[in-house]
């Protein structure tokens, strides 16, 4: 198991992506500590990992709360130490997307998105990595976007937001190397969750996404989990203010469409 005995805090972690690094985490070994806005899901969630860890009910806890405020955030952090004694991961992976023409958005929407896709990465950076700064060790990973890259319509604070949130990463994996903390960001192309399942009951939708993308499918929120395990383990050991693009070459992609190429072969 590689992260076994270690003691992980994943944010937004009752559904999707958040729930996929969970799940994976408890198997692992790791003992898990997850977060969010919907109690029932999360309790629920929290029960059943913690029956499949090897550390029994002790090894998932959830603490409900909403990242955008401080005082929750300091909670959070708290209950795991009274619980685990130790944090050695971080999984800032709380988000929102609210796609929003830039022309006709408001600065309540604007700050709505800012307040959760970066300013909780920094909040709940700070706050937890403080544990991790007395320890002189840990393990940050910030779950950032291919929308970091290349601006799509629509975009709005998003895309924004997961840029700042890749610089953020490089700042701190600089800042704080010298207390042997790695920061580590990840970012998800077209991945089907519960939050974008809507999108994707419509077929025609479906097809035409998975047209763009070399690897021809969707992608699943495990194979994003795994990437973070990777950095949360001693495999990356010697890896710190990196991003890892986890799109089935989508980004890569984007010239395909032009006309006057040559273009790829889609056989």
């Amino acid at each position: 198991m590689r992260l076994s005995g270690k003691v992980a805090i994943v944010t937004g972690s009752t559904r999707g992506i958040g729930e996929g690094i969970a799940r994976l985490f408890c198997a692992e070994g790791a003992k898990v500590v997850i977060t969010g806005r919907d109690k029932s899901k999360g309790f629920s969630l929290s029960q059943e990992l913690g029956r499949k860890s090897e550390y029994s009910a002790r090894g998932c806890l959830f603490v409900p709360g909403d990242i955008r405020v401080k005082e929750d955030i300091i909670r959070l952090k708290e209950e795991a130490l009274s619980t685990f004694g130790s944090i050695d991961i971080l999984v800032n992976n709380a988000g929102i997307s609210m796609p929003q023409a830039l022309e006709t958005m408001t600065e309540a929407a604007w700050k709505g998105i800012i307040d959760i896709d970066l300013n909780a990465v920094f909040q709940c950076s700070s706050v937890i990595g403080q544990q991790m700064i007395k320890q002189k060790r840990g393990v940050i990973v910030n779950v950032s976007s291919i929308a970091a890259y290349h601006p799509f319509p629509g975009g709005g604070a998003y895309g924004a937001a997961k840029a700042g949130t890749i610089m953020m990463t490089k700042q701190y994996a600089m800042e704080w190397a010298k207390y042997n903390i790695r920061v580590n960001s990840v970012s998800p192309g077209l991945i089907r969750t519960p939050l974008t399942e809507k999108i994707y009951e419509d077929e025609s939708v479906t097809q035409a996404r998975i047209e763009m993308i070399p690897l021809r499918r969707i992608g699943r929120p495990e194979e994003v989990a795994y990437c973070v395990l990777f950095f949360c383990s001693e495999e990356s050991a010697y890896i710190t203010g990196q991003d890892i693009i986890v799109d089935g070459g989508l980004t890569d992609n984007v010239y395909q469409g032009i006309p006057g190429r040559i273009a790829s072969n889609k056989s």
